[in-house]
Order: C-alpha cells, then structure tokens, then sequence
C-alpha cells in the first residue's frame, strides 16, 4: 500500500511580459509612493499595498490603476487580509506602533490598537486569529478580529520579523538570529534554532509542511522536522540578504534576496522543495524587492524598493505539469485555485481501471464529502468541490483506487 501525502507537480511557464516577451516581471502603474513593505491580497481579486510614509493603496482589475485608501501618511510595515475578509495594516516606526482595521476594502480604517513599541509584522492562521510582532520581542495575539489581545515574550531583545502560523495551535516565528515555536496558538514560545552568524528575516510553511526561512547572509535553511532541525537550502541561491520568502498554492517557492537587475540577486524559485534555486529575476531593474504575495488568479507581485509595484506576467498556479497519457501514472494533483472560495477543481489520474474514492475529509479524520466513489476508466479525471456550507480552516482530500492512497491539503477562505 502506498500513502503519500505530498505538496506538488505543478511547474512555472515562461511568462509573455510587456516589452521583452521573455520577462518574468512587468511594472505595474503604482503606487510610485515610497517603499512597498507590504502586500496582501484577497480572495476576491483585490490586492493591497503597504507604504513607506504614503499609507495603503488598492489594486482594480489587471493593475490599471492603483488608488490610495483613506489610510494615508502612514509607515505600513505590515499588511494580511483576515479570514473575514477584514484588511489590517501594522503602522509607525520603531518607538511607536499603531493597528488599524478596514472592513470595506480600505473605503474606511479604525484604529484598534496601539503601543509604545513598534509593530514589525502581522499574521492571520487559517483559524482566524491574528499574530501581531513588535520591535521588541512582544508579540500580541487575538482570536477575535483584533477587539482583544493577549501578550507573550520570546525572551529576546530583538524585534519580531516574521510568522508563519498554522492551524491547530501551531505558530513559528522570527527574532534576531532565532527561530521560536508555539504549541499553544502563541501563549508561549520556545527557541527552536540559533544561527551563529546571520539573523534570520522572514519564514514560511509551505503546503507540505516544511518550513523555510530567509536569511540576512547566509540564503535560505530548511526544517523538515517541524522546526527541530535546520540545514542549508540555498543550491542556485547568491548568499545575499534578503525579506520575503513564501510559496504558492502549488508548492512552488519563491524568495527575494540581494539586488536585482546585474547585482546577482532579485527573486528566486524553486520547484523541488528548496533543493535547487532558479533566478526568475528578468525584467526588474536594479532594486531590493522588500514585499511579496500570490493573487487570488496566482499572480506572484513584488514591492520594489524603488516606489513600484510588479507582477509576474503570467500566473504563477495556472498551468499544471501533466505527464502525457502513456505515462499517467497513480496521482492527485493540488487543487486549483488555493487557497479558494467556495468552489475548487480537484484533479487526478489512474493508470488502469479501478474503483476510485474520493473524499474530502476534516483535520480530525472525518469524513465531510464524498466527491467520487465508483468505477473509474484509466487516465485523468477532474471533479470540483464547492464548500458554501463550510467554514474556513484547512481540509484534507483523499484518493484511493486499490491498496493506493494519496491525500492533499485544501484551504478553504471566507
């Protein structure tokens, strides 16, 4: 019997940009309003963009203009999108920090937080609830749209520069040179790994579960292990610092690191895991990409440190990598879109005839949906799942045909 629970096949074709065809990027008209720290995205197509000094700005469709929100004059350090669909933005500086909420698309924002400290970084958990890092080592958390919060430490001096929080309680974040682990949805944390040179900047989860971070010097290092472990994931990588580092839907990786545009960094991909780096940097100029996030239609956008916005010209979740008919083989592809809202199309193969199951299954091991269940010809077979009377968190879809099982995370975005 084999049971597999995997990530992704997908690959990353080459884009058609404006200008040469060949470009990975293309410049986007905005907001050419100071330094892009963030970017959020929602599932109904909107993308967000956080400022130096300049507030947020809105995306419309295909990036044709960028209009600034009543959130202005601000330093935007952090942008997410809650699972409600609520905007929130982290501003100020180092000795401040203010927390603002828009429930209308940035139309209009209410303060809801502030400190003495700096904010540094935000993170929603697909549960919904919301990890707010300071310049300090103080992190906040709150489980009910940001109307209270509850305080821990990490028992550093440095501040918090990134989350990546799951659901079921689990959240990593990172301070200076560490990496720090919580088993109880940010109560309390614990030191998982030190580095002895580099601090480390930002960290991510991706869709199978391994967590990777980018590095200020020493390129990105990888946990297979839940954190317990750490070692080098950098082949292809130059060994510059870098900010954001996150995958999309299809498990395809994608960090920033140096400077683009001849200076031997820009933006980096990989589609193994993290074993091997390829530079997807064609058509940025000679900038620090300080922002990253992947679309609602897979579009990977970058915030460039020269006041503008780009996007990649081609979706980067779009295409799936599928063998030819004479090679299809057992497989369930990821879903597509992902995470998605309420409708998603599920794919999967079988090399010969068989009664083939497929369930959508909850984190608890219960069945929730049975998508397929009867006889099956060989070859590829599409089915979609729509989840309207379900609630936001992560799902499991699992295939059997036979003594075969393979099982993929869905995550489900209200």
């Amino acid at each position: 019997m084999r049971l597999m629970v995997i990530a992704t096949a997908f690959a990353l074709f080459a884009p058609a940009g404006t200008g040469n065809a060949q470009d990975f990027w293309r410049a986007t008209a905005g907001p050419k309003a100071g330094t892009v720290y963030s970017l959020a995205a929602k599932s109904t197509g909107e993308v967000f963009a956080g400022t130096a000094d300049s507030g947020v700005y809105r995306s419309t469709v295909n990036d044709s203009t960028w209009t600034r929100t009543s959130l202005t004059s601000k330093d935007v350090e952090a942008l997410v999108v809650g699972s409600n669909g609520y905007l929130f933005a982290a501003c100020g500086g180092i000795l401040f920090g203010v927390l603002y909420c828009s429930t209308d698309n940035g139309i209009s924002w209410s303060k809801l937080k502030s400190s003495t400290a700096g904010y540094s970084s935000l993170s929603v958990n697909p549960d919904g609830n919301i990890f707010l890092g300071t310049s300090s080592d103080s992190i906040y958390r709150s489980t009910d749209n940001g109307n209270t919060w509850q305080s821990s430490r990490l028992g550093v001096t440095t501040s918090v520069g990134g989350f990546a929080a799951c659901s079921g309680g689990v959240a990593y974040a990172c301070s200076g040179k560490n990496i720090f682990k919580s088993t109880d949805d940010g109560q309390s944390w614990v030191s998982m790994y030190t580095s002895q040179t580099y601090e480390i900047r930002r960290i991510c989860i991706h869709p199978d579960g391994y967590l990777f971070a980018n590095t200020a010097g020493a390129g990105v290092i990888r946990s297979t292990d839940n954190g317990a472990t750490w070692a080098s994931s950098s082949n292809g990588l130059p060994i510059t610092g870098g900010w954001p580092i996150l995958a999309n839907s299809h498990g395809d990786l994608f960090v920033a690191t140096g400077i683009a545009g001849g200076y031997g960094g820009g933006v980096f991909r990989s589609s193994d895991l993290g074993d091997n780096w390829v530079s997807v940097s064609s058509g940025l100029p000679a900038i620090w990409i300080q922002s990253m996030v992947v679309a609602s239609n897979g579009v990977l956008y970058g915030g460039g440190s020269n006041s503008t916005i780009y996007r990649s010209a081609q979706p980067t979740v779009g295409v799936q990598k599928i063998p030819p008919a004479t090679a299809l083989g057992f497989a369930l592809y990821q879903n597509y879109p992902n995470p998605f809202n309420p409708t998603t199309t599920i794919n999967y193969s079988i090399p010969k005839n068989a009664t083939v199951t497929l369930k959508i299954l909850d984190l608890l091991g219960r069945d929730i949906a049975t998508l397929v269940h009867g006889a099956k010809s060989a070859g590829m077979h599409s089915v979609q799942w729509t989840a309207s009377r379900f609630s936001s968190g992560v799902y499991l879809c699992r295939l059997q045909a036979g003594t075969d099982t393979e099982i993929r995370k869905l995550v489900l975005t209200k």
